[in-house]
């Protein structure tokens, strides 16, 4: 016990020296000219994390995912290690930047120790990892559409579910946070070299939506890392014209392939960006081709396999997306990527900012704002060095990803990739600023600093429902009794069940606190069309449930369905009620 609490707690120190010794391992031979040992540290780590997801996956393909391999691939990585000392630059001036930060920082932290109640957390990104180290193979559940996207997060948070600790599983989703952070350090030290390197590297880590996804295993801020880690790579290509940065360039794109369907837009404005700066250049066609290539078969070589893996399953690899174009099996709605916010007209988009910034429910929630400081800060965007370089880069990377976010699902976490551009246009804002007269200087310096402390205001105040628990003055169970639904009937089915391997149909899906296989019942009623078969034969239906294997019914109170009612008549014992769920076991 005491052993696997130790080992909850260090997992992100381990994954991060591990994934160093991977990616030392990968790139060693290819001889790259970092800028400095912190882009060094960024960009293997990021690679070695690339590296073990991959080989654990084709491990759990081949049906050897067991908690044994995550930890011997995870060692085996620190036997390839090879540790310098990073430097990091300081300024006085950031000084109280640093502290609100840190502050900003350790309010997420507090809240890693606060229980797993949201429901993608809850139905796939950790319940989802734990299906695979009970089936001991990574698999396509029909069931279960999450099962078909890219799953690389997933394969990270496997190490925490292992040692079941929702603390460990979000803990790497925090360490990503605080790379990006790195990541962007790296980018405006080298390239940037107008701007003080921790400004933009700083505010990332205060900016709300950050703070708030870090405490939370979601994949956002790993995706957000790799296509930073990506653009980077492209940033020293242009620089240095080898063609090695583009290799580099897409296989970190490839591995946010393997992240989420959404680096697909990334990489579209990757390649804009490469064909860009050729033309820039006055490069041959042939040239701006042959890189072209070079970059897509990096990103297809190392995400291809989640692709092919969903079009061998389903018929679509992007399922289950666009199947109105690309076909699919078992969605008779296909999902499209349909806006939120306030739609797309002219006018939504003029407001669009002050909307984010006021209004953020209907983009996604109040947990992904921005925070005031970019509508305060953007407008002086007129006042860059446009003609330069990397700022033509930087603001294309943010224009472009903004145009294609506008017009796909409007939700504040699917722009969270655009973020650190975001934060560098606000830093870039900031430095010209303060080579103005004295006052004005001062006061758009007070400005930046009252918006960071307002940031900061924010991370305390969500800790409002949450700082008893995180503190440990109220326990986990008391917690997760009064504010999720599923874990009072999930610890009652678990008692009762404590050596068995049963299988729920479930109305419900938020599944991960129910030690078993959950079956969602409105997948199972798409695919078998059930509720249309034996609509006039219950007990018929009940036969099909026992042969099938099923041993219990969750039925929700909510969301009752008629034949499902009429089949828990039939036979099945009523085990337990709340205000919630009926559950009921299969005799």
């Amino acid at each position: 016990m005491i052993f696997r609490l130790l080992l909850s707690f260090f997992l992100p120190f381990l994954l991060l020296f591990s994934t160093w010794g991977w990616g030392t391992l990968a790139l060693g031979s290819l001889r790259f000219n970092f800028v400095g040992k912190s882009e060094d540290f960024f960009l293997k780590v990021l690679i070695g994390f690339g590296v073990l997801g991959s080989l654990l996956l084709v491990f759990g393909l081949a049906g050897f995912f067991y908690p044994a391999t995550l930890w011997i691939f995870l060692v085996l990585g620190l036997v390839f290690l090879k540790p310098e000392k990073i430097k990091i630059q300081r300024r006085s001036e950031s000084l109280i930047l640093i502290i609100l930060a840190e502050l900003t920082l350790f309010c997420a932290a507090l809240r890693l120790n606060v229980p797993v109640t949201t429901a993608d957390e809850l139905s796939y990104h950790l319940y989802l990892p734990k299906i695979f180290l009970l089936k001991h193979t990574i698999f396509y559940w029909p069931y279960h559409v999450n099962s078909a996207f890219p799953l690389l997060a997933e394969i990270f948070y496997s190490y925490g579910v292992s040692l079941a600790s929702a603390f460990s599983a979000k803990s790497v989703h925090f360490i990503f946070g605080i790379l990006t952070s790195f990541g962007l350090y790296s980018l405006s030290r080298a390239s940037l070299k107008d701007l003080s390197p921790w400004r933009a590297a700083l505010l990332f880590l205060t900016v709300p939506i950050v703070n708030h996804q870090m405490a939370l295993a979601n994949n956002d801020l790993i995706l957000t890392a790799f296509l930073l880690g990506a653009y980077l790579a492209i940033f020293r290509w242009q620089e240095r014209g080898e063609k090695k940065w583009l290799f580099l360039a897409g296989a970190l794109s490839g591995f946010a392939m393997g992240v989420k369907y959404l680096a697909l837009f990334a990489v579209g404005i990757q390649t804009l960006l490469i064909i860009a700066i050729g033309f820039s250049e006055k490069k041959r066609f042939q040239e701006i081709l042959s890189d072209v290539v070079v970059f897509g078969l990096s990103v297809i070589a190392v995400s291809g396999v989640w692709y092919v893996r969903s079009y061998l399953s389903t018929g679509n690899p992007f399922y289950p997306y666009l199947t109105h174009r690309l076909g699919g099996t078992g969605l008779e709605n296909p999902l499209q990527l349909e806006g939120k916010g306030f739609g797309k007209s002219l006018r939504a988009l003029l407001l669009l900012p002050w909307h984010v910034t006021f209004s953020p429910e209907p983009f996604g929630g109040a947990g992904n704002q921005w925070g005031p400081i970019f509508l305060g800060f953007l407008p002086g965007v007129f006042f860059l060095k446009k003609d330069e370089k990397p700022w033509k880069l930087v603001l294309g990377i943010a224009i472009l990803s903004f145009i294609l976010w506008f017009y796909s699902k409007q939700n504040l976490r699917f722009l969270l990739p655009a973020l650190p551009f975001f934060c560098l246009i606000v830093s870039g804002v900031l430095e010209r600023f303060e080579k103005k007269s004295g006052w004005v200087s001062g006061t758009v310096r007070f400005l930046f600093m009252i918006f960071i402390a307002l940031h900061l205001g924010i991370a305390i105040f969500r800790l409002r429902d949450v700082g008893r628990v995180s503190l440990a003055l109220e326990s986990r169970e008391n917690y997760l009794t009064r504010t999720e639904p599923t874990y009072p009937v999930a610890s009652y089915f678990n008692h009762l069940n404590p050596q068995t391997a049963p299988k729920i149909l479930s109305q419900e899906h938020r599944a991960y606190y129910f030690n078993a296989e959950v079956v969602r019942e409105r997948a199972y009623r798409r695919l078998t069309h059930y509720d249309v078969r034996y609509a006039r034969d219950p007990g018929e239906f009940y036969k099909l449930l026992l042969k099938e294997g099923f041993t219990h019914l969750l039925i929700s109170k909510s969301n009752r369905v008629d034949l499902l009612g009429e089949v828990a008549k039939k036979g099945p014992h009523l085990i337990y009620e709340d205000p919630h769920y009926f559950l009921y076991q299969l005799m």
